[in-house]
């Protein structure tokens, strides 16, 4: 059973033990004398941008491009940014008007003695956590996966008192209004020009009860049970239900469910240490192999907490957030860390989360048309860099906005689903209508020059600047970065795939191809390096954060050992370089790096980075953080779920990859995971793996077949093809994998 232990309290919210339900959500923590239940609800957002549209503004697009014409890139980096990247970001002109991720408050139990030995769990299988207290005072806490409550119980064999009361931090644009009854605290909010909501919280005490000017005192009670609701639409209400362990019995049998659809372990001493005394050690230099292994499982923990009865897919901090005022508002960055969020889902089993993304994009695809045709003269769809629940498409960060990959980017994970699942009628009636919007864009949006090839302008490499662009914005402007052409590349055949799947639309397809032929090459310096931007320009900061140019490498697999051999080694030169600047200083870009390891072999690189999420990227609860050391100015520790989502990702590339249309059986596997096994895991073509490894060889195999009928792999660095019927189990055995 996957557990995290402590013995304490949590006493930071940036510490806490997360549940959810997707739809709800809640971070335990408190002090030696009270719990603390932070809650969320994912449509929480402000709402007072929530009508915004973009500025008319492709009139300005000749003038921009005639200065990329002409190499003048600092002019058209500021020029790009005066007029069509909004406000925000690094400008103090006007606040960007994306909204914030909000908190709805707090259900805080503050007990009448402070508490001795006190012991905290988040059992991860069953999404269950426990604390105790004084030895006797036990609370059990979940979030109901059946798209329920937030439940707490409280027991004692002994009576026990304490005053239970809801709060929210101080927020001069809410008017907030909370009432107590015997039964029942009342939560009311509304945000200045935005939404309102309502926290319902239902109590059954068997102590006293009396009401206070600020809480509910209970005396002498045995057991209090709460059922914690919030309200924002019609469809939020649900029936309060005391039967706290018949809800809990449902709950868990529909969380191991989900959880149970993998199992991955590592064959290593397991240290009976609390978590936070083991991450001491690990930032001490000893190693924890089985530690890994639980960041791995606490990673499908988030994840399923995140989905399992909501609608939305995660943001930055999955569904989880205890400010008003959230570092980049916990909002939806497009430019790497919601596709990041997204890599885990097919693979590790958890298809039907892939939905959520979806529906969530497909929600702009009206706002996005709009945008696009305001922005840059142009039919199809437009996304921005960022944005929040309301499916708006307008720039809104200074000195980042001027970029044009963030829907391409996005559609990968559409494409993942189809592939992975095989489901027609999700690609024609969802991901199609995507990849069409996408495509027609590039059709408008594309410039020929002299040389017949189509270029990306304006263009940029999120987040990064090139020496020559404007050093008073953030990020260089150009034509045709080594991203936006490798995510036209993909998005255009997205289109042209998904066409000729359902045997529609033959002269847009035509189109699409002979765009895609024409886009420009992916080009390889003097250096040998796969070259970042159109020109060979030299790198403000050569290590930075962002991996931006080797997304062909992956997530996608347009450069691979067989395919583009060539660029593919350019790539790994060019990441070799960036690593040897110290790249991957933040959570999310140290889990990158990770997947980038596994997938070109570097199996103690891919430990390394592993074991340096964890020692420098974990919070005691484990949550990944994000410090950065060239903005000194930054709290550094920002929680970000991205990290423990691409954590996830990469131990799968790195057990069983795919490319090449094949899957490489541990490719990145590091010494100090010789002997170990794994089971459920997902491939291209609907397959689903198990198998077993000795001294890094795979000695058992089993292989469900998928929609496709068919599984090339590498086992032991021999190449076999696995067929049959879909749903038939094929079995490998030692005599077949050597």
């Amino acid at each position: 059973m996957y557990k995290l232990n402590y013995n304490k309290i949590p006493t930071e919210w940036i510490n806490g033990l997360p549940i959810g339900n997707g739809r709800l959500a809640a971070m335990y923590w408190g002090s030696d004398k009270k719990d603390i239940l932070s809650l969320n609800h994912e449509y929480l957002w402000r709402g007072k941008n929530r009508h915004r549209t973009a500025d008319c503004v492709a009139d300005k697009l000749p003038v921009l491009r005639e200065l990329l014409k002409n190499h003048d890139y600092f002019r058209a980096s500021l020029y790009a940014n005066t007029f069509f990247a909004g406000y925000g970001g690094d400008t103090a002109l006007k606040e960007g008007r994306i909204d914030k991720y909000q908190p709805a408050g707090d259900i805080i139990l503050e007990f009448s003695d402070a508490s001795e030995n006190s012991t905290s769990s988040l059992d991860l299988e069953r999404g269950f956590l426990t604390s105790k207290r004084n030895e006797k005072i036990t609370g059990n806490f979940f979030c109901d996966s059946n798209d329920g409550l937030v439940m707490a119980k409280w027991q004692s064999e002994t009576p026990f008192s304490g005053k239970l009361s809801f709060s929210r931090v101080a927020d001069a644009e809410a008017e907030t209004c909370v009432k107590y009854s015997i039964d029942n605290i009342s939560f009311d909010c509304s945000f200045a020009g935005g939404i309102s909501y309502k926290v319902e919280v239902k109590i059954k005490a068997d102590g006293t009860l009396s009401i206070l000017e600020d809480g509910i005192f209970i005396k002498d009670a045995k057991e209090i049970i709460l059922s914690a609701n919030i309200i924002l639409f019609e469809n939020d209400n649900r029936e309060h239900n005391f039967d706290f362990d018949s809800l809990f019995e449902k709950h868990a049998k529909k969380f191991k469910s989900y959880m149970n659809r993998m199992s991955f372990e590592v064959e290593a001493e397991d240290i009976d240490l609390p978590i936070d005394e083991r991450i001491k050690k690990i930032k001490q230099g000893e190693r924890d192999v089985k530690l890994q292994e639980l960041y791995f499982h606490y990673g499908r923990y988030l994840m399923i907490s995140s989905c399992v009865a909501g609608k939305l897919p995660p943001n930055l901090q999955g569904k989880w957030n205890g400010e008003i005022d959230p570092p980049w508002k916990s909002d939806y960055h497009f430019d790497i860390n919601l596709q990041m969020n997204e890599w885990m889902i097919e693979g590790a089993n958890l298809s039907e989360f892939a939905e959520g993304l979806t529906d969530f994009l497909l929600s702009f695809v009206e706002n996005g048309k709009e945008s696009a045709q305001k922005l840059y003269g142009c039919r199809g769809i437009w996304l921005p860099l960022a944005s929040d629940v309301w499916g708006r498409c307008t720039p809104e960060s200074f000195g980042y906005a001027v970029w044009v990959g963030a829907a391409a980017w996005l559609a990968q994970s559409m494409w993942q689903h189809y592939i992975y699942t095989g489901d027609k009628k999700y690609l024609e009636e969802k991901a199609y209508k995507f990849f069409k919007e996408i495509a027609i864009f590039y059709e408008d949006f594309l410039q020929e020059d002299e040389n017949g090839i189509m270029q990306i302008m304006p263009s940029q490499s999120p987040e990064n600047r090139f020496v020559g662009a404007c050093d008073i914005i953030t990020v260089g402007i150009c034509s045709s970065s080594a991203i936006d052409v490798q995510l036209a590349y993909d998005a255009l055949g997205y289109a042209i795939k998904t066409a000729e799947i359902l045997g529609v639309d033959e002269d847009e397809k035509t189109r699409w191809e002979t765009l895609r032929n024409k886009l420009p090459e992916f080009k390889i310096g003097s250096d040998g390096r796969l070259m970042e931007w159109n020109e060979e320009f030299q790198e403000e900061q050569p290590g930075h954060k962002h991996l931006s140019h080797l997304y062909g490498l992956y997530p996608s697999d347009i450069f691979t050992p067989e395919g583009r051999k060539k660029e593919y080694d350019a790539a790994i030169k060019s990441f070799e370089y960036r690593m040897s600047h110290e790249s991957g200083y933040t959570g999310w870009s140290r889990a990158w790096i990770s997947c980038i390891c596994a997938r070109i072999g570097d199996r103690q690189g891919f430990y390394k980075q592993i074991e340096g999420l964890l020692k420098d990227f974990a919070t005691e609860s484990l949550l990944d953080i994000h410090p950065d050391p060239l903005k000194p100015g930054i709290d550094p520790d920002i929680f970000q779920i991205d990290g423990n989502f691409g954590m996830v990702s990469a131990v799968m590339e790195a057990l069983c990859g795919f490319f090449d249309g094949k899957a490489h059986f541990l490719r990145g596997l590091p010494e100090e995971w010789k002997n170990g096994h794994i089971s459920g895991m997902k491939l291209p073509g609907g397959h689903t793996v198990s198998f077993e490894w000795k001294d890094g060889k795979v000695t058992k195999l089993e292989v469900v077949i998928g929609f496709s009928e068919g599984l090339k792999a590498i086992v032991n660095g021999k190449e076999v093809t696995i067929e049959g019927k879909e749903g038939e189990t094929k079995c490998l055995q030692k005599k077949e994998l050597f």
